[in-house]
C-alpha cells in the first residue's frame, strides 16, 4: 500500500488493525517513526524493507509471526523487543541492521532461522531464550562484534556456519547440553553455567497513551514524558489509557480521573519488571471554565527557601547547577552541587541564554574530567575551574569568550581546550595552537577518521572501535561522542548515519 513512498516520515496505525501485509512499507526510506497497534498479530514479509530512517519499533505483545525480510538493512534501527507470543519469524528478517545493538527474545520463540541477524555488526552479546531449539544456517554470520551468546538446554541443533567468528566468541550454556558439545567442535570457549534465569526487563517505558476526549499535545511519541490536553466545561470526567511497551512492567495512575475546572495534572508511572526502574509521564488536561482559557505553561520547579532555582535535568550532570538571571535575561552559571565526571551546560535555562559562567563557579570540582560550555556563552569569570584538578577536557561550542584571571587554571598540565572548527578564525586566526596560556585543539564533532568532514567511514570506525577491531585514540573518542553523554556507543554511530540523510540537523547538542 505504502510501497516506495520515499517522503512519509510517520505513520499511526489505527487499533482495528491486525496485520500488516508483504512489502506494506517496503523501501520508505525516511519513514522515521510508527506507531503499531496493540491487537496487531502479523507483520508481513519485505514489510520494512530498507527503511533506513527507522530508528525504533516497538512489536507489540500480540504479534505472532514476523515475516522474512521483514526489518530486512534497517540501518539506524538500534533495538527490538521480540514478545513472548512471537513462535514464527523469518528467515533475513533483522539481516543486516548495521547499528542493532540489543535484541530481546521472547519465550516462544523455537527456532531463529537462516540469516535472521547476519550482518548486525554492533550485536555484541545475545540470550537466547529458554524455549530455542534450533539456529540455523548464518543465523548470526557476519557480527563481527558479537562475542557472547547464551544458548541453553533445549537448543539441540546449531548450523556449523550460524556464526563467523569462533575464536572471537564464548558460549554460555549447561554442562554437558549440545551447546557444549557444538563449541567443542567449533573450538569456540564454552563457560558453563546454571540454566539462566528469564532476563528481567528494566523497560519502563509506554506504548500506548490515549485519551477518551481531548488531544493530546504534542502527539505520544517515545521519549516524551509530558503531555497537555484542554477539554470543554461539560467534561468532568476523562479516562487515560496507558500500556506498558514491556508485557511485565505495571502501570499505575491511569484509568478514569475527575477533573476540576482549571489545570489538572495526571500523573502515571511505569514500573519495569525489575521493580527498580521507574519512568513518570505526565498529563496536565485543563478543563475550561465559562469561556475557553489557553493551556497553562508547566508549573516550573519550585525554589527552596533561600536556595537557587533548580533548572529541568538534563544530560552531563547539570541538574545540579545554580545560576541567577541578568538584567538582558539571559542566565549566570554561578555554582555546582553535584559530583559528576563529565558536565555539559545547557544552551538555555527556562527558556534564557546561558551567557556568563560566573568566576568561581565549579573551583575545587576534582571530579570533572569532560565539561562542554556551550555556544552563547561569552564570558567565563576568574578562576571559574580553578583547582579542578581532574579536569582534562573543555569543550567550546562557540566563539571565544572573554575570561577572568585563572579562569582555567584547573592545576592539570594535560588540560586543554577543545574547539569547534567553524569558529577556528576566531581561536586561531593565525593556527595558533595557545590561546591566553591555555592549550587549543579544533574539532569536527563526528569526524573520528581525521579526514576533516564527517562521512560514514567515522560511524564504521566508532562500531569497530566498539567491537575492539580497532583502537582509537582519546581525541577520536572525544570527537565520537556526538551523543554529548561522556562516553561512546553505538548510540554515536547512529546519530552520525542520521545527520549524514539529514535526519538530524547537527551533530552539536
Amino acid at each position: 500500500m505504502f510501497s516506495g513512498c520515499s517522503r512519509l516520515e510517520g505513520v499511526n496505525i489505527p487499533e482495528g488493525v491486525t496485520s500488516i501485509g508483504n512489502s506494506a512499507f517496503y523501501e520508505c526510506v525516511k519513514l522515521k517513526t510508527i506507531n503499531l497497534p496493540i491487537p496487531l498479530t502479523s507483520i508481513g514479509s519485505y514489510a520494512f524493507y530498507n527503511n533506513d530512517a527507522l530508528t525504533t519499533v516497538s512489536i507489540p505483545k500480540n504479534v505472532t509471526s514476523i515475516g522474512s525480510y521483514a526489518f530486512y538493512d534497517c540501518d539506524l534501527l538500534e533495538s527490538v523487543l521480540l514478545p513472548d507470543k512471537l513462535t514464527s519469524l523469518g528467515s533475513s528478517a533483522f539481516y543486516g541492521c548495521d547499528v542493532l545493538t540489543n535484541v530481546g527474545f521472547g519465550y516462544g520463540l523455537k527456532t531463529i532461522p537462516d540469516s535472521a541477524f547476519r550482518l548486525c555488526s554492533a550485536l555484541q552479546s545475545v540470550t537466547l531464550p529458554e524455549s530455542l531449539t534450533t539456529i540455523d544456517a548464518n543465523a548470526f554470520a557476519e557480527c563481527v562484534g558479537l562475542t557472547e551468546i547464551y544458548i541453553p538446554a533445549n537448543t539441540t541443533s546449531i548450523q556449523t556456519n550460524s556464526f563467523s567468528y569462533p575464536p572471537f566468541m564464548t558460549i554460555y550454556g549447561i554442562a554437558g547440553s549440545y551447546a557444549q558439545t557444538y563449541a567443542n567442535s567449533r573450538s569456540i570457549t564454552f563457560v558453563p553455567t546454571t540454566a539462566k534465569p528469564i532476563p528481567i526487563s528494566n523497560d519502563a517505558n509506554l506504548e500506548v497513551l490515549t485519551l477518551n476526549t481531548g488531544t493530546l499535545t504534542p502527539s505520544f511519541k517515545e521519549g516524551i514524558v509530558a503531555y497537555t490536553a484542554t477539554v470543554p466545561m461539560a467534561t468532568n470526567r476523562i479516562t487515560v489509557t496507558a500500556t506498558a511497551s514491556h508485557p511485565r512492567a505495571k502501570v499505575a495512575g491511569a484509568g478514569s480521573v475527575n477533573l476540576n475546572i482549571g489545570a489538572n495534572t495526571i500523573e502515571i508511572t511505569v514500573t519495569a519488571e525489575d521493580n527498580t526502574t521507574t519512568k513518570k509521564y505526565t498529563v496536565v488536561v485543563t478543563r475550561e471554565a465559562t469561556e475557553a482559557t489557553p493551556t497553562p505553561t508547566p508549573t516550573p520547579t519550585p525554589t527552596p527557601t533561600g536556595g537557587t532555582p533548580t533548572p529541568t535535568p538534563t544530560p552531563g550532570g547539570s541538574a545540579n547547577l545554580q545560576y541567577s538571571t541578568s538584567g538582558d535575561n539571559t542566565v549566570n552559571i554561578t555554582g555546582y552541587t553535584g559530583n559528576a565526571t563529565f558536565l555539559s551546560i545547557p544552551s538555555t535555562i527556562d527558556g534564557k541564554a546561558v551567557a556568563q559562567v560566573a568566576g568561581s563557579a565549579f573551583s575545587g570540582k576534582t571530579n570533572l574530567t569532560r565539561t562542554v560550555i556551550p555556544n552563547g556563552v561569552t564570558n567565563v569569570g576568574a578562576n571559574s575551574f580553578t583547582g579542578c584538578s581532574n579536569l582534562k577536557e573543555i569543550i567550546f561550542l562557540g566563539a571565544p569568550p572573554t575570561v577572568g584571571a585563572n579562569a582555567f587554571a584547573t592545576g592539570n598540565a594535560n588540560t586543554t581546550i577543545y574547539y569547534s572548527k567553524e569558529y577556528a578564525s576566531q581561536w586561531a586566526p593565525n593556527g595558533e595552537t595557545t590561546w591566553n596560556g591555555y592549550k587549543i585543539v579544533p574539532c569536527v564533532w563526528g569526524n573520528t577518521s581525521l579526514s576533516g568532514n564527517v562521512g560514514a567511514a567515522d560511524a564504521a570506525k566508532i562500531l569497530r572501535g566498539l567491537v575492539q577491531l580497532e583502537t582509537l585514540s582519546d581525541y577520536q573518542m572525544l570527537l565520537a561522542d556526538v551523543t554529548w553523554d561522556g562516553q561512546v556507543s553505538a548510540a554515536d554511530a547512529a546519530k552520525i548515519l542520521r545527520y549524514l540523510v539529514q535526519l538530524v540537523k547537527s551533530l552539536e547538542p
